[in-house]
């Protein structure tokens, strides 16, 4: 619905279909948290639990969006996923 002006609030822009937001794909060679998730055939949450306690490695974070370099994480997976810090919390 427009305001005085002829011009729709600001909030109302985005509640229409055609302003969804949508993430942009992952990049090549990356995963996601879901991606190593599905992996590992365990949760999002359980895996951004690991990140938060730095144990994925290839972690590479712009602004809030968080990917991991893949090459690392599947070699981590091969070797069991170890912990990098040596089961130290």
């Amino acid at each position: 619905m427009p305001g005085h002006d002829g011009v729709a609030p600001f909030h109302e822009a985005f509640m229409t279909s055609e302003a969804s937001f949508n993430p942009p794909p992952a990049p090549a060679g990356t995963y996601t948290a879901s991606d190593i998730a599905a992996l590992l055939k365990c949760s999002t949450r359980h895996v951004r639990r690991l990140d938060d306690r730095r144990l994925i490695p290839g972690r590479i974070a712009t602004g809030r969006l968080v990917r991991f370099a893949r090459q690392l994480v599947d070699r981590w997976i091969l070797d069991g996923c170890p912990s990098s810090n040596g089961g130290r919390r």
